[in-house]
């Protein structure tokens, strides 16, 4: 039977409620990350396979747990510390197996009989080793719960606080570490649960910290792999990336090609740096560019606003055709930065211009906000993944676009001049 909780030791109790903190925090932020690692190595629509592993991996350790009498008779906190240094080797291998595995997803819908069945077991693999890491966070979470039942509205509270943290951290901790150290961090902090509660016990676990040790250690290799694009995205494996980073928005990996910098938005060619220096030799691509069609409409010197900056195209072809003064709104920090920082030189600092005013936030957010009035708004194809190929163009009928918004039609037709 149960302890009662009012008769627990505050120590015995304690030790629970902070491990449901913990694997609060650690299972959303590794759903989370997932989502993000899942969206350049696949596509994004893949995110809805993450949480669908997740809450599969989740309800497969309570399942398992509730019908084991084995791990019910074991001491909650005791079993925690033998099977959270395991879970966190299963995050480890399942980060590894997921980043590694070269994959062709279009193959599953147009290849031969043969490609699709090796594309799809391959798949398999990949959700094989998602569900397991979140199989291990579940069981540890399930054998506090089953085995201390009387303790479930407290621990359900702390796991509910340690997973709106988890929440509230990812989007700062994606722009800090990036989604791959945030799933290896994760794995570390899962393992630790093992000796941490060793050391609250007083009791030794020289195999706890042995485990937590090796996580640890393959934590730091597995961080220096980088995770393979699916054969179906532009960016290549071969490809020197010359500067990017993870990002909340997308990843960017910036590739030379011939005389521009090509931007690819996990991992699929999504805009374009090109080298500019105000002469004729970098502008004159634009005497033949139908992005001159609007400003032969609005005469000489248009004010404009660019929604969609990111790689400084439509910024260069503004000032080409005469404007007198741009707000540039591009959503990503990573492209952002790199515009200003890596690529400075590269453009002749075109962001830097005095008739430019190059701006990191929402486009949206920024209309409502300003009282100024334009010549021009542009939308920088806000819709382009329409145009993406046959295998994937279907899934983006679920992107909805907040720039096609009655509201924001109203809101760009208030600010022209």
């Amino acid at each position: 039977m149960a302890t009662p909780e009012s008769s627990l030791p505050s120590r015995s109790v304690i030790p629970r409620l902070a491990t449901a903190f913990v694997i609060g925090v650690v299972s959303l932020t590794l759903e989370i990350a997932y989502t993000r690692i899942i969206s350049f190595k696949l596509f994004y629509y893949y995110t809805y396979f993450v949480i669908g592993l997740a809450l599969l991996g989740l309800g497969a350790a309570g399942a398992v747990t509730s019908l084991s009498s084995r791990l019910r008779a074991i001491d909650p906190v005791r079993l925690v510390r033998r099977i959270a240094p395991i879970a966190g080797v299963l995050a480890v291998v399942g980060y590894v197996v997921v980043a590694r595995l070269p994959t062709d997803v279009n193959l599953i819908w147009t290849g031969s009989l043969g490609q699709a069945a090796g594309q799809t077991l391959l798949l398999l693999v990949m959700a094989l080793a998602i569900t397991g890491v979140f199989f291990g966070v579940g069981l540890v979470f399930t054998s506090l719960v089953v085995g201390q039942a009387t303790t479930m509205r407290r621990l359900y509270f702390w796991d509910l606080v340690g997973a709106a943290l988890g929440c509230l951290m990812a989007v700062p901790l994606q722009a800090w570490i990036g989604p791959p150290a945030m799933v290896l961090a994760s794995a570390v902090a899962l393992a630790a649960l093992g000796p941490a509660l060793a050391g609250v016990e007083r009791e030794r676990s020289w195999g706890a910290w042995a485990v937590t040790a090796a996580v640890l250690l393959g934590a730091i290799g597995a961080g220096q792999l980088k995770v393979l694009a699916d054969d179906t995205k532009t960016l290549r494996d071969t490809d020197t990336v010359l500067a990017g980073d993870w990002g909340p928005v997308f990843r960017v990996d910036a590739v030379e090609l011939g005389d521009l910098v090509v931007l690819h938005h996990d991992g699929l060619w999504g805009s374009s740096i090109w080298r500019y220096d105000g002469t004729r030799a970098t502008t004159a691509r634009f005497d033949t560019d139908v992005r001159q069609i609007p400003y032969a409409a609005v005469g000489e010197g248009p004010r404009v606003l660019i929604i969609g900056a990111a790689g400084g195209n439509e910024i260069m072809a503004s000032l080409t055709y005469g404007a007198s003064h741009i707000d540039a709104v591009e959503l990503n920090p990573i492209t952002v930065d790199l515009l200003r920082n890596e690529f400075g030189e590269y453009t002749n600092h075109v962001v830097d211009d005095p008739r430019v005013n190059y701006v990191q936030g929402d486009g949206r957010t920024f209309l409502a906000r300003s009282d100024d009035e334009y010549d021009l708004i542009w939308f920088v194809a806000p819709d382009s993944y329409a145009a993406s190929n046959a295998a994937t163009a279907g899934a983006f009928v679920l992107s909805e676009s907040y720039l096609y918004t009655q509201e924001m039609i109203e809101t760009s037709l208030d600010h022209l001049t």
